[in-house]
């Protein structure tokens, strides 16, 4: 018997005026994960990942209407106890501020276990069996407010596992942190799954890196399964669709290109990882080698099929979209910051006497890890937070947009509508079909009306990365600042 039997399983949302959505969320779904499985979730945004997860978690189900069953354990989700479901399934926000309740490290890997109503004996041994196997001695007395997005995610991770769950549901739990953190994060997640047995589904659109070590990926499209199967077998099945090839690794796409001209490739398991791809090319070195030193009469492969694959894969250089946006340095200074300083604390200083000009025209992105500052600076330069010294100025006339890398914050009504309207009701763009927008039409939509965007999740690629890559390519149409 599979661990997780989902069997035509479909949900509804309600409507904020308490009826029944008529698209459904997910729609017929049929799914078994077995004891131990690494389970990957893929798929555009809206595609019922995070809905499939939440119906996983007796506590965060949402509201709508259920038709068919989610077993665990032979026990459908809705029936299992308190402490079961508290327990046996951990489930791991997408944002790692949305899971933190107290002010310390301890106090957060404490409290799930106070609330099941351990001795303080047993959690006192808890405590001390993840702090040694994470090694967060350092950090365990500090205050949650100052630690960095990763660290916070590993302590939201350590307060899951105190608990010795069965099964770890995480929520695109890599999207707010950067490259190093992710890639920490997921070690720890792949060594809990090899050494401990732990179950793990994981939704996530940065999915090249996870593809080595998942028994199983699921891909979904507008709340239906459209292909699942081993990491392997999916790579094959899904290479010629236009959305789910952009989730494969990039030696995978590579892979595929060269066995067009490499019958002894599909001999081979489909590559997932560069250690693999350099296999494969092991079993066609001498042909590569022939094409190398100009011996253009080799029968396995040509030599324009191969300039094909390296135009194809290595042209970003020249053709990417840098270069399709006006870079301007014609030094019309929008905002200019000069001898700026600021701290939260008066011994930390974030920023120290920063000289920036944003022009127009400016594609910019900032780049480091977490907690160095880029979310601190962006909010400086929009006038949200105020330096401590120095002076950000502005040409007369502009208009400022911010974009949180936590999109609810910008959430004030209760519908999207009401949302939109509250922007958009003075123009004329709100009754118009969709299909007749001019490309300007569609900027002042994506704008909300401003001038200029400055936006914290384009800019430093925390949010960004949580979107999924045919919006991302929509935000790459238009030219903003």
């Amino acid at each position: 018997m599979a661990l997780i039997e989902f069997e035509n399983f479909s949900f509804a949302y309600l409507n904020s005026d308490g009826t029944e959505s008529q698209v459904k969320s997910l729609d017929n779904i049929n799914l078994e994960i077995d004891y131990g499985d690494f389970v990957l979730l893929c798929g555009p945004s809206g595609c019922g990942k995070t809905t499939l997860l939440t119906n996983l978690k007796k506590e965060l189900m949402p509201a709508g209407r259920r038709a068919g069953e989610i077993r665990f354990n032979g026990t459908e989700i809705q029936n299992l106890d308190d402490i079961s479901s508290a327990c046996d399934i951990g489930y791991l926000f997408q944002n790692p501020d949305s899971q933190i309740v107290t002010d310390t490290v301890i106090q957060e890997i404490a409290f799930p276990l106070e609330n099941i109503g351990l001795p303080t004996e047993e959690i006192r041994n808890r405590i001390s069996e993840i702090v040694a196997f994470f090694g967060i001695n350092d950090i365990l007395h500090k205050n949650v407010n100052e630690l960095s997005g990763g660290q916070k995610q590993l302590v939201n991770l350590c307060s899951l596992l105190v608990l010795r769950p069965e099964v770890l549901l995480l929520d695109e739990p890599m999207s707010q942190l950067d490259p190093i953190a992710s890639y920490e994060f997921l070690s720890i997640v792949r060594r809990l799954n090899e050494e401990f047995s732990i179950t793990v589904i994981m939704s996530e659109h940065k999915a090249d890196s996870i593809f080595p070590f998942i028994d199983k990926a699921v891909f979904l499209k507008d709340g239906k399964i459209e292909f699942v199967d081993n990491a392997h077998n999916i790579c094959s099945e899904v290479i010629d669709d236009e959305i789910f090839e952009n989730y494969l690794p990039a030696v995978t796409k590579i892979y595929n290109s060269l066995s067009v001209k490499y019958p002894s490739l599909i001999k081979l398991n489909t590559p997932l990882s560069i250690r693999e791809g350099r296999r494969c090319l092991g079993t066609i070195r001498d042909d590569l080698i022939k094409i190398s030193n100009g011996d253009e009469e080799s029968n396995n492969l040509d030599s324009a099929n191969l300039h094909h694959i390296n135009k194809k894969y290595n042209s970003q250089e020249k053709s990417g979209i840098i270069d399709k946006l006006p870079f301007n340095r014609n030094k019309d200074a929008l905002i200019q910051m000069k001898g700026i300083y600021f701290a939260y604390e008066k011994e930390n200083l974030i920023l120290k006497n920063v000289d920036f000009d944003l022009n127009k025209g400016d594609f910019l992105s900032l780049i480091g890890g977490n907690g160095v500052g880029k979310s601190t600076f962006l909010q400086l330069l929009v006038g949200i937070l105020k330096p401590i010294k120095g002076k950000v100025k502005y040409k007369k006339g502009i208009n400022l947009a911010y974009v949180h890398q936590n999109p609810m914050i910008h959430f004030s009504k209760d519908n999207v509508r009401e949302e939109f309207m509250e922007s958009i009701l003075e123009s004329n763009l709100l009754n118009r079909n969709g299909m007749a927008f001019s490309g300007e039409d569609y900027e002042k939509l994506l704008k909300m009306s401003s001038d200029e965007f400055i936006g914290s999740d384009i800019l430093n690629g925390l949010k960004f990365d949580s979107i999924d890559y045919n919006f991302k390519e929509l935000i790459e149409f238009f030219d903003i600042t």
